[in-house]
């Protein structure tokens, strides 16, 4: 889970850098379904369940539904900081 993690980590930070870029969250989105799927298939539901809602923020900031501020930014990112930790 770890590598998917960091590229989503990694299109997170690219992105705040240059929103305009839309194919960078749809890469952190990708990777965040990838680490969901993983979590559900080794049964750490809870897990899944806090992945699922960063995917969901993920393609909100991508299709406009909320709007791109520190604040979104911050907390995805700090679920995706955190999570391996958790884990």
């Amino acid at each position: 889970l770890d590598g998917p993690l960091t590229q989503a980590r990694q299109a997170v930070e690219c992105f705040v850098e240059d929103p305009a870029d839309t194919s960078l969250m749809r890469v952190c989105a990708t990777y965040l379904h990838q680490v969901q799927g993983t979590l559900r298939i080794v049964e750490l539901y809870g897990a899944a369940m806090v992945v699922e809602e960063m995917e969901r923020v993920a393609l909100a900031l991508l299709d406009g539904k909320v709007k791109p501020q520190d604040d979104t930014y911050s907390v995805l990112m700090r679920g995706i900081v955190q999570l391996p930790d958790y884990l």
